[in-house]
């Protein structure tokens, strides 16, 4: 279970890292629901990408 819950704070951090650095740089633009959109979707790869990549090695960890 805490396996579970690091590769949850670490899901949740890269969602929120990617996120903020992505609205960062859309204050410098203009069409802002295009973008929002973007960013959302973006976020959310790239969350639960990071969520999965911890899964996976906490199961690694645990098959040695």
């Amino acid at each position: 279970m805490k396996g579970h819950s690091i590769a949850v704070w670490a899901g949740l951090t890269a969602f929120f890292t990617n996120l903020a650095a992505i609205v960062a740089v859309d204050i410098i633009g203009s069409d802002m629901t295009t973008k929002a959109v973007g960013v959302l979707v973006t976020s959310c790869i790239v969350g639960a990408t990071v969520y999965c990549k911890q899964r996976w090695d906490d199961a690694k960890e645990a098959q040695q």
